[in-house]
């Protein structure tokens, strides 16, 4: 997904500008578990990440929102358009009084018009909390997983997570007849209004996640391989990977396995992607992981 310009008013923001960064790069992270099958390290085998549908999200109102429409200007033309008939102006009164009365049906129309949005939309997170207990115990698998670095161009404007906005209350998008029309055609000449009625929607939770400080990226289904049969797996660019740290718990028996996938992976790939081990802190419930050139607190 492309956010051209509009992602600069992101880049802009608080969470931006406390992102770990340097020069060239802003740093995200994701936790992930790793089991027997070791699916996961397609990853670093096939450069595919796993995104999901937000009606499958461990929060029953992750994109859930409300939507009001303004029919108050709606136009001959748009009821026209809408039915794909032509109107004469002298029924033009008529007809609208009679499309108002039937306004009454809108509200199912409009939740099944959105409802594949939860559905269809293809959504993988990132953080910036990487050091976080907690986000090691929820996506870590108890911390017997591992977790990625991800390095993301400064002026990178396609492989662009987008920081969540926390809140108390879900979305409340108010549209015109027109607007809502333009949203569900994906009109090209209204491409701001899209965007942003879909980061309200896609990019909104609620305050008790804000523990995650998370980003989100949304899919393209292009970018599936022809290969894969998995809808929710698709290809990144390796350049993207920049470091790797284990959880407190990683299964031993699964180590040689994912230090050969690295190294596979850094040689297909020309790239210097580490391995690293997260620790605890004495005297203080933190993590820490040691010697890495970003996470290391003992560093200046």
């Amino acid at each position: 997904m492309k956010y051209s310009g509009t992602s600069q008013i992101y880049r802009n923001s608080e969470k931006y500008r406390d992102l770990i960064k340097d020069n060239n790069f802003y740093y995200l992270y994701k936790h992930v578990s790793l089991d027997s099958s070791l699916s996961t390290l397609g990853i670093f085998n096939n450069h595919e990440l796993r995104y999901n549908y937000p009606i499958a999200f461990n929060d029953p109102y992750d994109c859930h929102f409300n939507l009001t429409l303004d029919y108050s200007n709606i136009s001959r033309e748009d009821v026209s358009s809408l039915f794909d008939i032509d109107i004469p102006p002298s029924d033009w009164i008529y007809v609208k009084q009679y499309f108002l009365h039937k306004m009454g049906l809108m509200p199912q129309f409009i939740n099944n018009s959105f409802k594949h949005l939860r559905e269809e939309t293809l959504i993988t997170c990132f953080n910036s909390n990487p050091l976080s207990i907690l986000m090691w115990s929820h996506y870590a698998n108890q911390h017997t997983g591992f977790m990625i670095e991800f390095k993301i161009p400064l002026n990178e404007s396609i492989f662009l997570p987008l920081p969540i906005r926390y809140t108390n209350e879900y979305p409340d998008i108010k549209l015109s007849f027109s607007e809502f029309q333009d949203i569900l055609h994906n009109s090209e000449e209204n491409k701001d209004l899209i965007y942003k009625t879909a980061t309200s929607i896609f990019f909104q939770k609620s305050k008790e996640w804000a523990y995650e400080k998370e980003f989100r990226l949304i899919g393209n289904p292009n970018w599936k391989s022809k290969e894969q049969i998995d809808p929710r797996l698709l290809k990144f660019d390796p350049k993207f990977i920049s470091s790797i740290t284990l959880g407190l718990n990683f299964n031993k028996d699964y180590l040689v396995h994912i230090q050969s996938a690295v190294s596979d992976f850094n040689e297909r790939n020309n790239t210097t992607v580490e391995i690293f081990n997260t620790s605890l802190v004495k005297g203080m419930y933190k993590l820490e992981v040691s010697n890495h050139p970003r996470l290391d607190k003992s560093k200046p």
